[in-house]
């Protein structure tokens, strides 16, 4: 439904994962099993190549040009969910998901070199520690509160929530939350079109901002210290003809890239985002 891009493959395996890890405009090969354990218990796991590109490829869509670089050898990607579907406000349908998802590769700390001392700070080697493995953990909430009367028993208003989270030694993002509201087929005749609003907030490890303070310190500027990034959205996807949508956006980023110093100490300001996207079904 939105068009944020962490509305949809969050934030969080974006910036933790090598690479971004299996998600547009890369694709690793994996394979998927699916387990009905009861009406409304279902289990799920995956396995994927850990790495879409090269390790060492200084920029991946240059090393994956055409996204068909489907490696085998990498430290693999698994990622473990459990879905309980339930009745829930006035008897309307539910979702919970429950899971998680670890890399077997190697993350460097975001904090502490291998001599022990914080990076960037006077005196330091800068070449950071390395962990072995990295896992973050989810749970999501899908739920309608209200169904419009009528026979389709998807119109109507329904609710959805989502937190990530991971050790903020090795996770740029290492807490994540997002959530918003969807309408369906609310306006008279037009039972296809769809409104929603969204936010979601990421916040950055304070092992980044330790090292952004040392940075600060050894070179006496004032640069930006990361924190966190936040997004509101709000969209509507009208169906004009059959097969022909139109979904206009309008986002509001607050501290984009959470306002990195690499730009010569000035954060990023607050950003404006306006966007049409257009699908033709066929």
């Amino acid at each position: 439904m939105f068009i944020g891009a962490t509305l949809g493959w969050a934030a969080p395996p974006s910036e933790n994962l090598p690479q971004g890890g299996p998600a547009y405009p890369f694709a690793s090969l994996g394979v998927q099993a699916t387990w009905k354990a009861s009406e409304n218990l279902t289990l799920v796991g995956a396995i994927y190549n850990g790495t879409p590109a090269r390790p060492d490829a200084a920029d991946p869509e240059k090393a994956n040009r055409h996204g068909l670089n489907f490696r085998l050898k990498d430290p693999p990607l698994v990622i473990l969910e459990s879905r309980l579907a339930f009745d829930g406000l006035n008897g309307l349908p539910g979702v919970l998901k429950l899971g998680g998802y670890g890399h077997f590769g190697r993350f460097d700390d975001l904090k502490y070199g291998t001599d022990g001392l914080v990076l960037g700070s006077p005196g330091s080697n800068d070449d950071p520690r390395r962990h072995r493995g990295n896992v973050n953990f989810y749970a999501i909430v899908d739920q309608q509160v209200w169904r419009a009367p009528g026979d389709d028993p998807q119109a109507g208003i329904g609710v959805f929530a989502r937190v990530i989270a991971g050790r903020p030694d090795r996770n740029a993002i290492s807490f994540y939350v997002d959530g918003g509201i969807v309408a369906s087929g609310l306006v008279p005749g037009r039972p296809d079109d769809k409104f929603g609003i969204a936010a979601a907030y990421a916040d950055f490890s304070p092992r980044l901002a330790d090292v952004d303070r040392a940075e600060n310190a050894a070179s006496g500027l004032a640069g930006a210290v990361r924190r966190f990034e936040g997004i509101i959205e709000a969209t509507y996807k009208a169906q004009l003809l059959p097969g022909f949508t139109v979904q206009p956006t309008l986002q509001y980023v607050v501290r984009p890239g959470s306002g990195p110093p690499e730009d010569g100490g000035k954060r990023i300001p607050n950003a404006t985002v306006f966007g049409v996207t257009t699908v033709v079904t066929f």
